[in-house]
């Protein structure tokens, strides 16, 4: 990946998964002290929101990329098909499942804290969600680069 800021915006993805993983080992040895609570209530919100933030940028890049692409193509300027949405819909799914499954993890948690859930729900929505953003960047990872690919044979073509 030749851009920098399809680069920055995944190493934050990847650091917010890396967050979600120590904040879902750490929730393990939060006691039932409401300051353990409020800071794992805390750190939560914050990975939450830098995953938000993550995927909701890389949507955003993906889908300005995929316009310039698609006007290079026709321009004449690419040999394959330009990176469309509709084309890596996997993409699409893993992204928004990814998305949601972080929310029902952030809402679960009160939930069990609370007692109106049990807790075993918080830890399956914690594994499904880390499964499900693995995935996601994965296919982020590769839709970058396969965009930035074409980016960069358009910038050729046309030079």
């Amino acid at each position: 990946m030749k851009d920098r800021f399809g680069r920055i915006v995944l190493i934050l993805s990847v650091l917010g998964t890396l967050g979600l993983v120590w904040v879902g080992i750490d929730g393990y040895r939060v006691g039932d002290t409401r300051p353990e609570l409020q800071r794992h209530l805390a750190q939560s919100m914050a990975v939450i929101l830098a995953l938000f933030f993550g995927h909701s940028w890389i949507a955003l890049y993906l889908t300005f990329l995929s316009k310039t692409l698609r006007r290079g193509a026709e321009a004449g300027g690419l040999t394959e098909a330009p990176w469309s949405w509709r084309s890596h819909r996997p993409v699409t799914w893993a992204v928004a499942t990814s998305l949601i499954l972080l929310l029902v993890l952030f809402l679960l948690g009160p939930a069990a804290m609370l007692e109106m859930a049990p807790p075993w729900t918080h830890a399956v929505a914690f594994f499904a969600a880390l499964a499900a953003q693995i995935l996601a960047l994965v296919l982020e990872t590769r839709s970058l680069r396969l965009a930035d690919g074409q980016l960069a044979e358009l910038n050729d073509r046309l030079d």
